[in-house]
Order: C-alpha cells, then sequence, then structure tokens
C-alpha cells in the first residue's frame, strides 16, 4: 500500500474531509450550474465538451477536488471528445467519477445524421451494454464508476465493438496494478 500512497500523494489524491454524499452533491451542483451557464449561450452541446469540462474543472479545483482531463483521441486514437475524472479518497479506497454533460451528443435522435467516423452512435452503444452508466451520464451529466464502466464508455467510443483494456488507474498516470 506504501507505493499507492506515494502516487496518490504525488497526484493530490487525499482523503477528504467530506464524506461520499457531500462529494457527490457538489458535483452535482457545479455540473447542473456550469451546464445552465452553457445552455445559455448554446442551444446545442455538440462540440462543447472541452468547454464545459473546463469549466467544471476549473470549479472543482477550486473545491480541492481532483480532477483529469479525459480525451479519447489520446486514448483510444479514435474521435475526439474531452470529459473529466475527478477522484476522491475515503478510508484509503479511491473512488472515480467520470463528469460528461456533454455525452448527450452521442445519442441518437431523429432527423439527426450521424458523425461518419462511427458505425453506429455511441450511445446506442453504451444504452445496450450499460444502461446504468448512460442513464447516469444522459440525465446527470455524471456517474460513480469501476474498471466495466470505464470500459463500456471507452468501447463506445470504438467502432466494431473493439475492447479497450485501459485500466482506470491511468488516467492519473498510475501504473496498472500487476493482476
Amino acid at each position: 500500500m506504501g507505493l499507492d500512497n506515494f502516487y496518490y500523494n504525488l497526484l493530490h489524491i487525499h482523503q477528504t474531509t467530506m464524506n461520499e454524499h457531500q462529494m457527490i452533491s457538489l458535483i452535482d451542483h457545479i455540473v447542473k450550474e456550469q451546464m445552465h451557464i452553457l445552455k445559455e449561450h448554446s442551444s446545442s452541446l455538440e462540440g462543447m465538451c472541452k468547454v464545459a469540462s473546463y469549466q467544471i474543472a476549473e470549479q472543482l479545483k477550486q473545491n480541492n477536488i481532483a480532477v483529469e482531463y479525459v480525451n479519447t483521441k489520446q486514448l483510444l486514437g479514435s474521435y475526439e471528445h474531452v470529459a473529466l475524472m475527478a477522484t476522491y479518497q475515503i478510508r484509503e479506497q479511491i473512488h472515480y467519477i467520470l463528469i460528461d454533460p456533454t455525452y448527450i451528443q452521442f445519442v441518437p435522435r431523429q432527423n439527426e445524421t450521424l458523425n461518419p467516423i462511427f458505425l453506429e452512435w455511441p450511445g446506442k452503444y453504451l444504452k445496450e451494454h450499460n444502461q446504468c452508466l448512460y442513464d447516469h451520464l444522459t440525465e446527470l451529466g455524471y456517474a460513480k464508476i469501476n474498471q466495466h464502466d470505464w470500459t463500456d464508455y471507452l468501447d463506445s467510443f470504438l467502432n466494431f465493438h473493439q475492447k479497450n483494456e485501459i485500466p482506470i488507474e491511468t488516467i492519473w498516470g498510475i501504473p496498472p496494478k500487476r493482476r
């Protein structure tokens, strides 16, 4: 456990003074507030992922919540989409919250043309493979996730139903645990 603590301290992932309910409530408030502001200036969230992520990340950082950008192009070599990963520690346990309030742009809509880079809508794939994560991202804009959810989320951006094997910890530069 010593090496894990070294990485967590290096990356500023510390034991929080908030309980989990307070942490999620704060994230919920920040996501709703920033999305309200963004929707005042844009009727569509399409292409707004970087702006939304930046605004939310700044608010989270001001509240001492560790956050890292998730860029699908850098991780997967696929379509570029940016989201956030908030991380906090409670009793030696690391928890992850994926924040992607613009994921709704990847849900099939009537009279909407699919971006030619995709063979199917990412939202369709996620809904079929992880309904709970899909619901949280499309309704709340964030979700507490584990490795399975992380894999499903990233896989939704891949064509041909490829499976990625990117451990959730790599977002923070933490070497994957040997299994």
